[in-house]
């Protein structure tokens, strides 16, 4: 039990921030079961889906239209029974380590790929590391 409750969940972080009243993305869950009722076209595209439980972004894939989403959450839904659907947020990316109770400085994330995929994390040369990051 302690294993669990220490495992990640971006759904269950995504409560918590609501909970605090810090802004996130518009968001809804996806389950196998509810997979079977899903109006693909009910949708406003550009979303992202994830895996709400897989890290690295393992499963991840931005999505543009309808015709799209239901191979994707197919495919996600190969590595966790349970998914996050996200707005798609443009904007350039950035990481915050903390350590202990102190962030460290912030890094911009900056790669050719449509998001810091896998790929770019783990074995991509063309992603770009930035610190400092630009922002004040």
């Amino acid at each position: 039990m302690l294993a669990s409750a220490l495992s990640m969940d971006k759904v269950v972080t995504k409560r918590l921030w609501q909970s605090m009243d810090l802004p996130t993305a518009d968001y809804f869950e996806i389950t196998q079961q509810s997979l079977l009722n899903l109006d693909v076209n009910a949708i406003h595209y550009p979303v992202m889906v994830k895996p709400a439980r897989e890290g690295s972004s393992i499963g991840m894939f931005k999505v543009d239209h309808a015709d799209q989403m239901r191979d994707a959450l197919t495919q996600a839904l190969t590595f966790d029974d349970h998914l996050l659907v996200e707005s798609w947020i443009d904007g350039a990316e950035y990481t915050v380590a903390i350590l202990g109770d102190r962030a460290l400085p912030m890094i911009r994330l900056k790669t050719p790929h449509v998001f810091y995929d896998y790929d770019a994390k783990y074995q991509a040369n063309t992603t770009e590391y930035l610190c400092l990051c630009g922002l004040s």
